[in-house]
């Protein structure tokens, strides 16, 4: 009797190798395992956030020639080399590099006085191109003797630019002058 149970024990497992050699494979019932209601609901995927704008150098500046104001890092405008992080007109249009190539702007917004500069003043530009938005935050370092009649500087300023690219936000200080 133990004999028989032992083989009735293997004969499953026997059957299988049978079905499998002959090709054809057996078919096993299994009742489906419910999903949790959560998993039943469609999910919408969660978006990537979006990387950092990244912020260069202007690789062919389009306003330096005329008036206008240009902003570089402050090692660059100590050693007074041309490489810009913003070149702009003293109209409403601008430039930057963002994420490696130069990007045109255009002022939207600004709350910079109708009337001469002082020392320690704040003010502000907003400008847009394609889906960036720029945002600069001047404050006003210095300005020329009213004595000097070469000087043809506006202002100095320190600025700080704020880059938003849907929703990514990239910040750089930068120095700079205003003039023609």
């Amino acid at each position: 009797m133990k004999r028989n149970e032992s083989l009735l024990y293997l004969a499953p497992t026997f059957l299988t190798l049978v079905a499998c050699s002959s090709g054809t494979k057996p078919t096993l019932k299994q009742s489906p395992t419910p999903a949790p209601e959560a998993a039943r609901k469609e999910q919408s995927p969660t978006p990537a956030p979006e990387a950092a704008p990244k912020i260069g150098i202007i690789r062919d500046p389009n306003f330096r020639d005329e008036c206008g104001f240009y902003l570089q890092l402050a090692e660059d405008y100590k050693s007074q080399n041309e490489k810009y992080i913003f070149d702009g007109d003293l109209g409403e249009s601008g430039q930057m590099n963002i994420d490696g190539r130069d990007v045109d702007l255009k002022m939207v917004d600004s709350d910079e006085p109708d009337r001469a500069l002082k020392v320690g003043e704040h003010f502000g530009k907003t400008y847009t191109g394609g889906n960036l938005n720029v945002r600069i935050d001047f404050v006003v370092t210095g300005l020329c003797d009213p004595k000097d009649e070469g000087c043809e500087v506006i202002y100095y300023c320190d600025a700080t630019i704020t880059v938003d690219h849907n929703g990514a936000k990239q910040q750089v200080k930068t120095r700079g002058l205003g003039g023609c």
